[in-house]
């Protein structure tokens, strides 16, 4: 029945494909099924498959989506969204303080000069050891009210350990954080980095970020800083001029 690539087998065929136990060219052979659906829905599944699906099927995803991304799947501009999304390419605009408990509060401007947005998890000088993150009530706010990145997604999620997750911790339980439990969220563990394409029409990202005390609770242990980058948009002059400014102001301060 995959063979007739019907536009809504996606969300049957995925968990299909990332199923371990089942025999890999059957998994293969789904894998091509999405390929032929010519849907944004196949393409972005693609995309997330190749970047961060099984191992063993990275490589045939990423072949897919780069051979549909000049055809079937090239009005959705996704190969220039992932082209652009790099940390190398980004800029600091927000850190917190150490943290070993308790939150911080993020609210960061000037998203309409910004193409993606990074969050960043930093374990610090004392390694990685129990730091389970948490990023809670994260939302893009712009002139389409607003969108909770958990809703919406990532394009890519590194952790140093565990799974990065929506709606629970690095581990899969709940998101709790001093106390008080969270379910717009997002769990992962230092060190770690998620981007997010920037909704148009965005000016500000909001939210919180804390230890979680799934890894509070087992040592004690727990610090990291929380950081925001942004990516600007590269034919942005504007944001160039931002991204001057902050480098050099960088350079200024470790002088």
């Amino acid at each position: 029945a995959w063979r007739l690539h019907p536009e809504g087998c996606v969300p049957d065929l995925l968990p299909r494909i990332t199923d371990a136990s089942a025999p890999l060219e059957q998994r293969k052979q789904l894998l091509d099924a999405i390929a032929f659906v010519p849907t944004r829905a196949a393409a972005e599944a693609m995309l997330n498959l190749a970047l961060a699906g099984p191992k063993e099927l990275r490589n045939s995803a990423a072949e897919w989506f780069g051979q549909r991304s000049s055809n079937l799947w090239r009005a959705y501009g996704l190969r220039d969204q992932l082209a652009t999304a790099s940390i190398e390419n980004a800029v600091r605009v927000y850190q917190s303080p150490l943290l070993r408990s308790g939150t911080t509060t993020i609210d960061v401007s000037g998203l309409e000069h910004a193409s993606h947005v990074w969050l960043v998890v930093d374990g610090g000088a004392d390694g990685i050891g129990y730091d389970w993150a948490d990023w809670v009530d994260m939302a893009f706010e712009g002139s389409f009210g607003r969108i909770s990145l958990a809703e919406q997604g990532w394009i890519k999620a590194d952790t140093g350990w565990g799974q990065v997750r929506t709606g629970t911790n690095c581990s899969g339980g709940a998101l709790v954080i001093d106390g008080v439990t969270y379910t717009d969220g997002i769990g992962t563990h230092a060190n770690s980095a998620i981007s997010f394409q920037v909704p148009k029409g965005s000016v500000r990202l909001v939210g919180m970020a804390g230890p979680d005390h799934g890894g509070v609770s087992q040592s004690g242990a727990s610090s990291m800083t929380f950081e925001v980058h942004l990516e600007g948009k590269a034919q942005d002059e504007r944001w160039l001029e931002l991204r001057a400014l902050i480098e050099n102001s960088e350079l200024e301060m470790s002088a």
